[in-house]
């Protein structure tokens, strides 16, 4: 058996969010099983019929022995990790949580209050003991700042600031300036007043944002 005490916190924190992963996976199955048999439990119950006489008939059965096999996994990596987050408790260590969406932030934990029961977090092991500065120096304005109130004060963030306002200048000088003007047709497509180039046209009746030409970048 592993001695848990020589491991290290990004060792013990690998474990545990391959855990949280597989965890999460057999969550959403059981809940997807679950609501499909009350589904199909509601249907026996709109004819009139004991809604859990489907749980005798063969979809049933393979339903219920479905979700009895979700339930059991889920049990089994609980007790798995159960051990590990007993050794995190004994030792203590910075953690960092990323949200798994497309503006996800850092969190300290997965109980932030900007967060819900549903978020879907990434375990970021490998700053697993790091302090606040090493964190906010790889991820810097997306460390949350319920979480980390100092975070805007260090100096990952001011740079983070400063290379996010130099993605969107490089970003706003690659759009024509004609892009958002009002067209003369409501419908298809229209010249650019800018560029001459053919372009679609919005619902709202102005020339959709496209590339400014080359011959005409911004110097």
């Amino acid at each position: 058996m592993t001695d848990l005490t020589t491991l290290t916190p990004v060792e013990v924190d690998t474990f545990l969010a391959a855990n949280y992963d597989e965890a999460w996976r057999f969550s959403n199955y059981l809940l997807s099983a679950e609501k499909y048999l009350d589904a199909d439990r509601a249907r026996y119950s709109r004819r009139g019929e004991d809604p859990h006489a489907f749980d005798a008939t063969i979809n049933g059965r393979n339903a219920l022995e479905t979700i009895a096999k979700y339930k059991e996994r889920l049990a089994e990596l609980r007790a798995e990790a159960r051990p590990y987050d007993a050794e995190y408790r004994r030792r203590g260590w910075h953690r960092y949580f990323l949200v798994k969406n497309s503006n996800g932030h850092v969190h300290r934990g997965m109980d932030c209050s900007t967060c819900y029961p549903t978020t879907e977090y990434g375990w970021l092991v490998h700053l697993a003991d790091c302090d606040e500065t090493a964190m906010v120096d790889e991820y810097g304005t997306m460390a949350c700042t319920i979480c980390f109130p100092d975070a805007p004060t260090l100096p990952g963030w001011k740079a983070a600031e400063e290379r996010d306002a130099a993605a969107e200048a490089e970003k706003a000088a690659k759009v024509c300036p004609g892009s958002g003007e009002w067209a003369g047709s409501f419908y298809g497509r229209d010249n650019c007043s800018y560029c001459g180039a053919w372009v679609p046209v919005t619902r709202g009746g102005k020339i959709r944002k496209h590339d400014r030409p080359k011959e005409k970048a911004k110097k």
